[in-house]
């Protein structure tokens, strides 16, 4: 199991990544994942969905094995499509091409109708 970890939305983040960092490449060190997770702090900003799931679709250095399993777990509590740049379509697309799995998770209410946006792009 190798785990990478994304931070994204904070203003406090590079408007040229659009608010996307990479807080942890793969790595086994469930440990130091445990330890960056609660390093995270919700400040407000752009949710970026399609953004950070294709950073870490393209920068990740995903395993080539055929029968590695490869999966995203994308988390929100906002719209799904905030990112006019980076297309939600093109991002699924890419994953679906590398073999990887997109679980998109919307963090409010599940009647929201937002929700069915994250639905959609998983």
């Amino acid at each position: 199991l190798r785990v990478a970890l994304y931070f994204y939305g904070s203003p406090v983040y590079s408007k040229e990544t659009g608010y996307v960092i990479k807080k942890l490449d793969l790595t086994t060190d469930l440990d130091e994942v445990y330890q960056r997770l609660f390093e995270a702090k919700i400040s407000g900003g752009d949710e970026y969905v399609a953004r950070v799931s294709q950073a870490a679709l393209k920068d990740l250095k995903w395993s080539e094995e055929a029968k590695a399993l490869k999966i995203i777990f994308v988390c929100g509590n906002e719209a799904v499509d905030q990112d006019k740049e980076v297309k939600l379509d093109s991002v699924a697309e890419l994953a679906k091409k590398k073999g990887i799995f997109v679980n998109a998770i919307y963090c409010g209410v599940a009647q929201s109708p937002e929700s069915k946006g994250w639905a959609k792009f998983a």
